[in-house]
């Protein structure tokens, strides 16, 4: 089986051995067809979780000081596209991602000291609050506040949809601060008094989101994230790619079983897979897969390689996020009466893809982004290319 020491970026067939070791180890430890919770968020799986720290997935943002693997996104993208496409319920895009990330960049090596091999070893989780309650990252929007009394800093307010925040031993609560512009990031580990967490439903049940509130939290002036401004921009890039993956897996899976349902299902004496108008959709499907796939791929190398991460970020983030939605969903149709339902695999498919699709960001707020760059006179040709 494949370890992340052995990965090289520039290993393309390594990395596809990766991704058929993924497989096969999410294919046995959370298929897809089993129990599943219809009215309340899905417990952790916890055998799959237990196989990522051990396979150590958990610490691929992490450099080999702390115990991680030292990969990058395009690692990254393996796994969380093969989480998407099995519905995996594991806190991998919350503590592996954002946390890792945010701690790895914008800590300093006390924090490192502290925190990451946890993390990496899956010893400990961790989670980030970024946005308010009504789900918007913009600083100005932040809720909680951060201000400093008898040497201590002192948190007050909500934080909203935070990722599988009730389980975190860490979270990492964005706050602002009085008399300053932009917001900082806060270490807030489990058991801290005066913070509780009410649990929000999601349209995916695969994801834990909850509220967390903060009620004069106290913490250390140690606390304080002291590189938050560096680790903000490239925490919302490397969130926007997992994201995208996790739906790109998603969309391929449905994909999949669009494709072997028309092979079975039978309409007038035939296959419906053989009606023209089923072939089109699903060949567009295709395209549409592909394409995805092929704008993360892009993004995620670019990010490795610090090469016009922003523009080909925000192109994944825009368009994996409407084709998953849009395959997701003509899959449903591809199935008729019964992937309506709620408990089909392809109902839950479409809600993950839903979810990937709007969280901490959605494709109008990454198109917006791509015009800003068009219209600040980065034509066409600089923005896909550069």
């Amino acid at each position: 089986m494949t370890t992340l020491t052995q990965i090289e970026p520039a290993q393309d067939d390594i990395r596809e051995e990766f991704r058929a070791s993924v497989r096969g180890v999410l294919r046995d430890t959370a298929p897809v067809h089993g129990p599943r919770a219809v009215w309340s968020a899905e417990s952790v799986d916890a055998d799959a979780f237990r196989q990522a720290a051990d396979l150590g997935w958990l610490g691929l943002l992490v450099t080999e000081r702390w115990g991680g693997a030292g990969a990058g996104m395009q690692e990254v993208v393996v796994v969380a596209e093969e989480l998407g496409a099995h519905l995996a319920v594991v806190p991998f895009l919350s503590s592996a991602v954002l946390t890792c990330t945010a701690l790895a960049i914008g800590g300093d090596a006390a924090m490192g000291a502290r925190w990451l091999p946890g993390l990496a070893s899956g010893q400990l989780r961790g989670a980030v609050a970024l946005t308010g309650p009504a789900g918007r990252t913009d600083p100005e929007l932040l809720d909680v506040r951060a201000r400093e009394e008898g040497g201590q800093t002192v948190l007050d307010g909500k934080a909203g949809f935070v990722l599988d925040g009730a389980d975190a031993d860490l979270v990492l609560v964005a706050a602002r601060r009085t008399g300053r512009p932009g917001a900082d990031l806060y270490a807030v580990p489990r058991g801290t008094p005066g913070v509780e967490a009410a649990p929000q439903l999601c349209v995916d049940r695969t994801r834990r989101l909850c509220t967390l509130v903060l009620n004069d939290v106290r913490l250390d002036a140690s606390a304080r994230l002291p590189y938050t401004s560096e680790a903000w921009p490239v925490l919302a890039d490397r969130a926007a790619v997992a994201l995208a993956a996790d739906a790109v897996g998603a969309a391929r899976r449905a994909l999949d079983m669009a494709v072997e349902y028309a092979k079975q299902r039978e309409q007038f004496g035939r296959p419906i897979g053989s009606f023209q108008a089923i072939k089109h959709k699903l060949a567009d499907m295709y395209l549409l897969v592909r394409g995805a796939s092929l704008a993360v791929e892009a993004a995620a190398a670019a990010l490795d390689e610090g090469r016009g991460a922003r523009r080909l970020v925000s192109l994944a983030g825009a368009y994996a996020g409407d084709a998953a939605a849009k395959v997701t969903g003509d899959a449903i149709q591809v199935h008729g009466g019964i992937g309506y339902t709620w408990e089909h695999d392809c109902h839950r498919l479409f809600k993950r893809a839903t979810f990937d699709e709007v969280y901490l960001g959605d494709p109008s707020a990454h198109r917006e982004r791509v015009a800003g760059l068009l219209l600040d006179g980065q034509g066409p040709s600089t923005v896909f290319h550069q």
